[in-house]
């Protein structure tokens, strides 16, 4: 017969048990979802379009220039040491309309070369931290 001491633990755990199962399936979800996305944006934003325009960066770092069209339009700076790719790579230049999703943060510029190596205005934009893209 068991003692009334290991009785006593058995219910206590059956208790610590029932208590698990309720809060993992019972609690109201909403208590675990996020509700503000601010703690996740606070150091930059979430982008994604097509591209539009891509043209490679020669100073002073290499990367590309990129122009997406929305839902998120505008300037991004693609930097091959600094921004990290997922699925196909880098931004391509000869695949214009290949869609980049990601998340960036701060203000970059790059200088751009002519034909006639003389460097181009800088260009200016969103440095990209990472992102996926299409083929």
């Amino acid at each position: 017969m068991p003692s009334l001491f290991s009785l006593k633990k058995l219910l206590i755990m059956a208790i610590l048990i029932l208590a698990l199962i309720f809060i993992l399936f019972f609690w109201p979800k909403t208590l675990f979802q996020i509700t503000n996305t601010s703690s996740l944006t606070m150091a930059g934003n979430l982008f994604g379009g097509k591209t539009k325009e891509v043209i490679p960066c020669l100073h002073p770092f290499t990367g590309f220039y990129i122009k997406l069209s929305g839902p998120t339009a505008g300037d991004f700076i693609y930097n091959s040491g600094t921004s990290k790719s997922y699925l196909y790579g880098p931004p391509n230049p000869n695949r214009l309309g290949q869609w980049l999703l990601g998340y960036a943060a701060g203000d970059v510029k790059c200088f751009t070369a002519e034909k006639h190596g003389k460097w181009r205005n800088p260009k200016s934009g969103t440095l990209i931290l990472f992102h996926g893209s299409s083929m």
